[in-house]
């Protein structure tokens, strides 16, 4: 009888050395599947923080062309500006000129009709200038509401 308890508590021994072997070796392929399950989250939200990335640069980009065509806009009104500022003191020398010819008395009709025909010209010119120019700055200022939202 004593072997056949040596029998049997060896067999319980072995028997739990195996289960306890399984055990671990479940614990250790549970920890592996969680390892890859981990590794592919993180690929995901690589993936997808390489997708929002290259989503932002692209939007920059797109942000700087339209600044660029903006600040494009506004170099040429400012040249536009200057003309018209230019055309008016040109216009008002015109008109000085042609208000001291009128007080003279030496200065014939013709040549105040001629003068008064190139005021009126050179008005014409100027308030079509600036109506371009207002159409412009309305166009920028649509295209800066844009920026605005973009920056948003």
């Amino acid at each position: 009888m004593i072997d056949l308890g040596i029998k049997v508590a060896l067999g319980v021994g072995v028997a739990s050395v195996a289960l306890a072997g399984y055990l671990a070796f479940a614990r250790h392929q549970q920890g592996i599947g969680k390892a890859q399950v981990t590794a592919e989250r993180q690929s995901v939200v690589v993936a997808k923080q390489a997708d929002v990335i290259k989503e932002n640069n692209a939007k920059d980009l797109k942000a700087d062309k339209v600044d660029e065509h903006a600040q494009n806009q506004l170099a040429a009104i400012a040249v536009q500006r200057d003309r018209a500022v230019s055309a008016a003191a040109g216009l008002r020398s015109a008109l000085d000129r042609l208000r001291a010819d009128a007080l003279r008395e030496e200065t014939t009709r013709a040549s105040l009709a001629a003068q008064a025909t190139a005021a009126a010209d050179g008005l014409g010119e100027c308030s079509a200038r600036y109506s371009a120019m207002a159409g412009e700055r309305d166009e920028l200022s649509v295209q800066v509401s844009g920026l605005l939202e973009l920056a948003d």
